[in-house]
């Protein structure tokens, strides 16, 4: 398994890192369609485990709006090129923004007590809700700056790198025992802790940083946290539909949505932060 584990991520490593460094943006906003609507196809067998064509149509729905903004920005529909600062853009970051801190609280507060079936059509809308609010957020963060976008996708990486490490050294204290056995308290600082050193190894390296260390710091804890409830929450809605894995395509890491979760929160707030700051 661990073998599996490492083998998979140095792939994804090799697959993903030309891709955010090297490649023009529309690679970029290429790759995230396929990623999101995989994405969406794994949520959809959540919430249908039984019918194979239904979560199929979810995907394909996710696929051809998230496709259509892409033709927006790009202009590729004989229409003239809509700025990621559109209103087209922007709404969907609000909405998703709105989910992450009002309702998915809601959802991790009432845990395993949610009756999936009484549930399913909220859940399917909201799904897609997160994965259109999440692609316009990168549109919005990649076309400020590529570095910018890397420095957010850093703090997510880093965030899980620290709970996983601190978490098997020093944890003890639960933080969700009935939705997330192996998430620690000690996890999620360890995890805070090195989002706080990236953000200090970066402020090195940048002569003119747009704003001040000590708000970079507050914006990369809170992103952090919520990259947290992203991964609590898609292990809220894999417990109460009696699954493991989101899927098997990823050997040792299960699916593409278990692999983005902790992002998916953290791209809009971190897009709408962008708004307010700058």
């Amino acid at each position: 398994m661990l073998k599996a584990r490492v083998l998979t991520a140095l792939f994804l490593l090799i697959l993903f890192v030309p891709i955010f460094l090297l490649l023009p943006a529309l690679d970029l906003y290429l790759s995230f369609i396929v990623i999101l609507s995989i994405a969406a196809w794994e949520w959809g067998r959540f919430l249908w485990p039984s019918k194979k064509s239904t979560p199929i149509a979810y995907a394909f729905l996710t696929l051809i709006c998230l496709t259509w903004l892409l033709g927006q920005h790009e202009g590729f529909f004989d229409t003239p090129v809509v700025s990621s600062m559109s209103y087209i853009f922007q709404y969907p970051i609000y909405l998703a923004v709105l989910v992450w801190l009002f309702i998915v609280p809601f959802f991790l507060k009432k845990s395993l007590s949610i009756p999936l079936p009484k549930w399913i059509p909220f859940l399917s809308i909201l799904g897609f809700i997160i994965f259109v609010g999440v692609f316009c957020a990168a549109i919005v963060l990649r076309d400020e700056s590529r570095w910018l976008f890397l420095g957010v996708i850093g703090i997510v990486w880093c965030a899980d790198i620290g709970a996983y490490f601190f978490g098997r050294k020093l944890g003890k204290n639960k933080l969700a025992s009935n939705i997330s056995p192996g998430k620690s308290w000690e996890g999620v600082l360890g995890g805070i802790l090195i989002v706080g050193l990236f953000i200090g190894i970066v402020f090195s390296l940048i002569s003119e940083p747009r704003f001040s260390i000590f708000s970079a710091l507050l914006i990369g804890f809170f992103l952090a946290i919520m990259s947290v409830v992203g991964d609590l929450f898609e292990s809220l809605i894999k417990r109460i539909a009696k699954v493991k894995d989101s899927s098997n395509l990823l050997p040792g890491h299960g699916g593409v949505l278990d692999r983005i979760d902790a992002i998916l929160p953290v791209l809009p707030m971190a897009a709408l932060l962008l708004k307010v700051i700058l």
